[in-house]
């Protein structure tokens, strides 16, 4: 694994979890 910046990957994560949710509300 990519060593990143917290704050990148926290970034990264509530991406990763907004598209979660948006994937659920469109279902």
């Amino acid at each position: 694994m990519n060593k990143v910046n917290p704050s990148q990957q926290e970034i990264a994560m509530t991406s990763n979890q907004e598209r979660l949710t948006a994937a659920a509300y469109q279902q």
